[in-house]
């Protein structure tokens, strides 16, 4: 996997579910850093106490909040929605690269 073009397995990366993006980050360093990247550009959170905490990690950890495009919030077994335009503090402070989605279609 060392002899393979970054951009190609990045490529590969991405087309990975989530659940497999998390295991190749166990793999090595430079597979870590490129999966990252795949794993948290859309970040999914439900209202709920354990949820919530892992969005405010990520958010305080800038290594992980600079890959962060998305930002989706769900209430479990009503609906789901995108914020647009970005949340009100604290977030926008710890997410600067967050852009605005349009509202899901769910």
């Amino acid at each position: 996997m060392d002899s393979l073009p970054i951009e190609l397995a990045d490529q590969i990366i991405s087309l990975l579910p989530k659940k497999s993006q998390l295991s190749v980050r166990l793999v090595n360093r430079r597979l870590c850093e490129l999966a990252t990247v795949s794993v948290f550009r859309h970040v999914r959170t439900y209202f709920c106490k354990e949820s919530l905490n892992r969005l405010e990690k990520i958010a305080s950890t800038p290594r992980l909040a600079r890959h962060v495009r998305s930002f989706e919030y769900a209430f479990v077994g009503v609906y789901s929605t995108r914020l647009s335009p970005p949340p009100p503090s604290p977030l926008p402070s710890h997410l600067p690269y967050l852009t605005p989605c349009t509202p899901s279609q769910n």
